[in-house]
């Protein structure tokens, strides 16, 4: 699973937090436009929030925009994220400075909530291919219930 944005290639969009690594990197948190009629699933994104962490999935999953996030988009939440140990020529002032919220991401395809997968065993190399949702605050309100 990849994502385009700006000029970097990001690993992403991810479900979930919990797919993330427990590294270092930099994060991009995305939204679906959700603007046409029909609400289909499209494979452009908006930029949210760009930033860096020392443990990506923590800072995923405890992010203190996550509520004004989900107000201000109504669209699924998306996250993308560069590995800093993959990535060690990549400067993160360059992609800050070249990454900014409002600008549009590419994924490669997404994958709509409502589809059903029968034939999961079959289909897991190509599941691994689709970009998915990744639902902050459903984890968020998780945590909190428990």
């Amino acid at each position: 699973m990849s994502v385009v944005i700006g000029d970097y290639l990001f690993s992403g969009p991810f479900v979930k937090p919990e797919d993330v690594e427990e590294t270092q990197g930099i994060y991009v948190v995305l939204a679906e436009d959700i603007a046409d009629e029909e609400n289909e699933p499209s494979s452009e994104l908006e930029v949210v929030e760009v930033g860096f962490a020392s443990n990506l999935r923590a800072e995923l999953i405890d992010h203190e925009n996550q509520d004004q996030w989900s107000v201000v988009y109504e669209g699924r939440l998306y996250a993308a994220v560069m590995y800093a140990d993959e990535n060690p020529l990549v400067s993160v002032k360059s992609v800050f400075a070249s990454i900014q919220p409002g600008m549009t991401a590419h994924a490669d395809t997404l994958l709509d909530p409502e589809e059903d997968d029968d034939d999961d065993e079959d289909d897991f190399e190509e599941d691994e291919k689709v970009v998915a949702q990744l639902s902050i605050l459903n984890t968020h309100l998780e945590k909190l219930a428990v």
